[in-house]
């Protein structure tokens, strides 16, 4: 086992990009897409600027970010970030047989913007961003209709509040519904969430490993207007509870995208060191095959602000990583010893498959 990690770690230094990355920062450029009313030049610009302000929006969390001094160059400058593009037809649900064919398509131009470039200008102007891996929300949604009370699962959450997903997107935040399934169900129940009782909650979140935790009870009258209550649990983000009313469930649900947004950003967002001058060397025993490696440098790369990680030395099960650092190698140590898959020992950690 020894010789056969030894000799992959002499192909990790001959070969680097024969290895999957580890580096979150070096993802691919970001797709943008905006309607267009024509496939001119014209529109094109201007599309072109709308879609470079969604991204840093998306890059930010902070939709505030496009009226912002550097918001406005890098739209007088969005040209340069745009690393190719296309135009797509989609047909309207309002197509019908006497309609025109071109009045029922819709024109959208998908960009390819370069991501890493945006990023970087926003971080060198002071602009704080999301770490590469994106806070993610779960949502839990308990409902009282026409005398009915329910937990929602994924399938039906999706379809009363569509646009969630999206809203949250264009945030930067990766929202998601519980399966509810027959392990959801022995856990928790719908009174749980109407009531906001944390513990129950707590622990049937558990295993969705999410950056923030929703519950909330929508309560909708014969007329269609909601009222709710809500609770929001994360392991740092700070735990409230408020209320919200609307004309619909979706409008009722989608309205809480702001207040999702300004709390992960107190957490989450932050200024990385661009050029990565930080090493943290991490040791780590119970590595006894090339899967475990794999799954090691997986979970490694996970940790927002480690830029790279390079494999030094392999030992029997031991294997020595330095990590480049864009961030204090105290909050990459924190989320070390937060991780269920990582143990202490000693002066290192133990993988636990």
């Amino acid at each position: 086992m020894e010789i056969l990690l030894n000799r992959l770690l002499l192909a990790l230094c001959l070969f680097p990009a024969a290895w999957p990355a580890i580096a979150q920062n070096a993802s691919a450029p970001g797709e943008v897409r905006v309607a267009v009313s024509d496939d001119s030049a014209a529109a094109r610009s201007a599309a072109i600027e709308t879609g470079v302000v969604r991204m840093i929006t998306r890059l930010t969390g902070d939709p505030a970010v496009g009226d912002s001094l550097i918001g406005q160059r890098l739209q007088e400058q969005a040209d340069r970030f745009v690393e190719g593009f296309s135009y797509r037809r989609l047909e309207t649900e309002s197509e019908t047989e006497t309609e025109d064919a071109a009045d029922a398509q819709r024109l959208e131009l998908a960009l390819q913007l370069d991501e890493p470039a945006l990023r970087e200008a926003l971080v060198r102007a002071g602009v704080r961003v999301w770490p590469s891996e994106l806070p993610t929300v779960l949502v839990w949604l308990a409902l009282e209709r026409d005398g009915e009370r329910q937990l929602l699962d994924a399938s039906a959450a999706a379809a009363l509040a569509p646009g969630l997903r999206s809203l949250a997107a264009e945030r930067g935040i990766r929202v998601f519904f519980p399966l509810l399934d027959l392990a959801d169900r022995q856990t928790l129940t719908y009174v749980d969430v109407a009531a906001g009782f944390t513990e129950p909650i707590r622990e049937a979140s558990k295993r969705y490993n999410a950056d923030l935790v929703l519950a909330g009870r929508l309560q909708r009258d014969a007329t269609g207007y909601v009222r709710s209550r809500w609770i929001g649990l994360g392991e740092e983000v700070s735990r409230g509870r408020w209320q919200a009313a609307g004309p619909s469930v979706e409008a009722v649900v989608e309205d809480m995208v702001p207040r999702i947004a300004r709390r992960l950003r107190r957490v989450y967002a932050f200024l990385p060191d661009l050029d990565a001058r930080r090493r943290l060397e991490v040791e780590v025993r119970g590595v006894t095959d090339l899967s475990a490696l794999d799954a090691l440098q997986r979970r490694l790369g996970a940790i927002a602000g480690v830029q790279r990680a390079r494999v030094t030395r392999v030992a029997a099960d031991r294997v020595t990583l330095s990590l480049a650092l864009q961030v204090d190698s105290e909050r990459v140590l924190a989320a070390l010893a937060d991780d269920p898959r990582l143990a202490e020992s000693g002066s290192g950690w133990r993988w636990q498959p």
